[in-house]
C-alpha cells in the first residue's frame, strides 16, 4: 500500500473506500476505457490509478467485495506517460461539486463544528 503524508504528519493511504457518488461523463469514460483496455483494467481502475500515481488519495465508492477488490487491483501497473497526460488533458479546471471561490461555501465550510 502506499501512503501520502498530511500537513500534520499523519501518513494516509492513498487508496480507501467511500461513498460519494460522481457523475459519468462521456468522454472521460471513453478514453479510461480506451486506456485500459492497452492494461487489461476497467476504467475505473484506470481512474483510480492515475490517481495513485499522481500522488493523490481516493476514496472510491464500493458495495461489494468484487468492487473492492478491483479498486485494490491498481498497483500491478502503470500508466504511460502519454496516458498520464491524456487523462490530465480532462480536467477542466473546476470542480463539479463545489466552488471554493465562492464566499458563501467558505463561510458555510468555516462556521462548521468539529
Amino acid at each position: 500500500m502506499d501512503y501520502c503524508e498530511l500537513g500534520n504528519g499523519v501518513k494516509m493511504p492513498l487508496l480507501g473506500f467511500g461513498v460519494f457518488q460522481i457523475p459519468d461523463h462521456a468522454e472521460c469514460e471513453r478514453i479510461l476505457t480506451e486506456i485500459g483496455a492497452k492494461y487489461h483494467k476497467s476504467a475505473a481502475q484506470v481512474a483510480l490509478r492515475f490517481l495513485v500515481q499522481s500522488g493523490i488519495s481516493a476514496i472510491p465508492k464500493a458495495s461489494s467485495r468484487d468492487h473492492m477488490e478491483q479498486n485494490f487491483a491498481v498497483f500491478d501497473f502503470a500508466l504511460s506517460a502519454e496516458d498520464m497526460e491524456q487523462i490530465t488533458k480532462l480536467d477542466t479546471g473546476s470542480s463539479l461539486f463545489v466552488n471554493h471561490s465562492d464566499p458563501n461555501f467558505v463561510k458555510y465550510i468555516t462556521s462548521l463544528k468539529a
